[in-house]
């Protein structure tokens, strides 16, 4: 049974953003969310029992090399004990090697697995999940079209070019208010609207030499030496020395939190990304670790870049120690 009462509820948790790695930018430029985020969802919200995906009809068009199925998202609706149905279709198209006439037979499968893939995206769309998406409220600085913008972007925010391949997805400013609630990262619009057009200032870092003498460990290598106050998500990744406090978790998103104090000795919360998720795992409190990521003041969130974190003296595991 679902852990919500009414189908407010349910609306309200299948329609909510999703954090900013799960969106994604394609070859052409289009802002998508993948199939398997859309079933976590499913899954949180709904539980893994009360919905379920089934094919109606495959459609082969030989001469298009195209794949057309219908299929049909079950939903139950615990409150009035019945099920809710929504149908789309899904559509790919068989891809064929260079030299060659006819698709494979693995091409085949390939393009029925993607239609139906499109069929389920499409259905929970119809029940507001990633609606977002489809509704076109998100947009894309993409590679393909805009060159300069998207380097400046990347740069900007100290994003890795083979992370954004295709392109810079750019959130609504009313999705805000949630990402800050989550301590999640976000590029929204009124980000590209001053990085463009009201000038972007040079971040300084106040990092300075910081760094110990090898010799030193656990909490004794943490020194208050003069750092910044961050840069609120709007510049480029700041540098940053912490010390652990809390033994990092994985959260429902895939990313790790922790909590953690800044050189000032202020206790901040540290969002590590998907990559180096497990790799936080490791730490124990005092272990002083150097990053680079982006500190809102405002919720006390420190969110850290892909791969910009590195382990500058270990604290032993109590459980050993």
């Amino acid at each position: 049974m679902n852990k919500f009462q009414s189908s407010q509820d349910l609306s309200d948790q299948l329609n909510q953003p999703f954090s900013y790695d799960e969106y994604g930018v394609n070859y052409e430029g289009q802002v998508y969310i993948s199939a398997q985020s859309v079933v976590e969802r499913l899954n949180e919200v709904l539980g893994v029992l009360n919905w379920e995906l089934e094919p109606l009809t495959i459609d082969i068009n030989h001469d298009l090399k195209s794949v057309s199925i219908l299929a049909e998202l079950r939903i139950f609706d615990v409150d009035r004990e019945r099920w809710v149905t929504r149908r789309q279709y899904g559509n790919d198209t068989m891809t064929i090697k260079r030299d060659e006439t006819e698709p494979t037979g693995q091409a085949f499968e390939d393009a029925k697995k993607s239609a139906l893939t499109d069929a389920l995206k499409k259905c929970a769309s119809w029940v507001g999940v990633a609606s977002d998406v489809y509704s076109s409220r998100l947009s894309a600085i993409t590679r393909k079209k805009n060159e300069p913008a998207y380097t400046t972007v990347l740069n900007h925010f100290g994003l890795n070019r083979q992370d954004y391949d295709n392109g810079v997805v750019v959130l609504p400013d009313s999705y805000k208010g949630y990402y800050e609630e989550n301590g999640w990262f976000g590029i929204f619009q009124s980000d590209i609207t001053e990085l463009f057009y009201n000038g972007a200032g040079n971040s300084t870092s106040g990092f300075g030499d910081s760094n110990p003498s090898s010799g030193n460990q656990g909490n004794s290598s943490f020194s208050s030496s003069n750092q910044s106050g961050g840069n609120s998500g709007k510049n480029s990744p700041t540098p940053f020395r912490v010390m652990v406090k809390s033994k990092p978790v994985i959260q429902q998103d895939g990313t790790a939190k922790f909590e953690a104090m800044l050189e000032n000795s202020t206790s901040v919360n540290v969002i590590v990304p998907r990559e180096k998720a497990s790799f936080s795992l490791t730490f124990n409190p005092g272990t002083v670790i150097k990053l680079k990521g982006w500190l809102n003041e405002t919720t006390g969130f420190l969110r850290v870049g892909k791969a910009n974190i590195e382990v500058e003296s270990k604290a032993a595991d109590p459980q050993t120690a």
